[in-house]
């Protein structure tokens, strides 16, 4: 099977089980963590036994975590199912694993760090969804593990008006510009967004275990 091939059937055996094999690119690294969905559907992380998003250069060492801790995990049987169907369908790829979707942490910081000022209206949708999606993904987590400092920092005022302008322009209606008049009335301060969000980014690092 070609990777095209595995990709395709690696994804419906996820939405099968509902678990997810995700890339996570930071400092031009590659790493694989895993998410998925408990039994009351709720989205969950794979985390290690302190609690942390377990992260790995090889996802076998993730499969192998978790048949480890099999008993321990939440929706443990189709974890099981999941991992051995994945396994199997890669075994004679050497280690060839594609990943069901991609976090750009490197994007992030060159997005809304390197790039001055930001225009809000202006930003670029690839840009703008990849920080909506780290914002949710950190969510999870913090809802998982009851962190009240990272759910205090995702409903900062200005974090949440850029996640706001991403699901109004691009998801929930069709995007109308807002006039001038009402634009200099938007309470948007990017110092403080800037601060909020470094914060927010680094100590999510911080919640991370990162094996090779």
């Amino acid at each position: 099977m070609t990777i095209s091939e595995i990709k395709i059937e690696i994804n419906k055996i996820s939405e099968k089980y509902r678990k997810y094999l995700i890339l996570f690119r930071i400092y031009n690294k590659n790493y694989f963590f895993v998410s998925g969905q408990d039994k009351n559907e709720d989205d969950m992380i794979l985390l290690d036994n302190k609690k942390k998003i377990l992260l790995s250069k090889d996802p076998t060492k993730l499969f192998e975590f978790l048949k480890i801790n099999a008993d321990n995990l939440f929706d443990s049987t189709n974890f099981s199912e999941w991992v051995k169907e994945i396994q199997n369908l890669t075994k004679n790829q050497k280690n060839q694993f594609p990943s069901y979707c991609i976090f750009n942490f490197d994007l992030l910081i060159k997005s809304f760090f390197l790039n001055e000022p930001i225009d809000y209206f202006r930003i670029p949708r690839k840009s703008l969804k990849e920080f909506v999606d780290y914002i949710n993904l950190i969510g999870d987590y913090a809802y998982q593990t009851d962190d009240k400092q990272i759910l205090r920092l995702r409903k900062e005022k200005n974090i949440k008006f850029l996640w706001d302008i991403y699901y109004n322009k691009y998801m929930w209606t069709k995007y109308l510009a807002l006039p001038p008049k009402k634009i200099k009335q938007i309470d948007f301060d990017e110092a403080i967004f800037k601060k909020s969000f470094q914060k927010f980014l680094f100590l999510s690092l911080t919640k991370m275990n990162f094996i090779d």
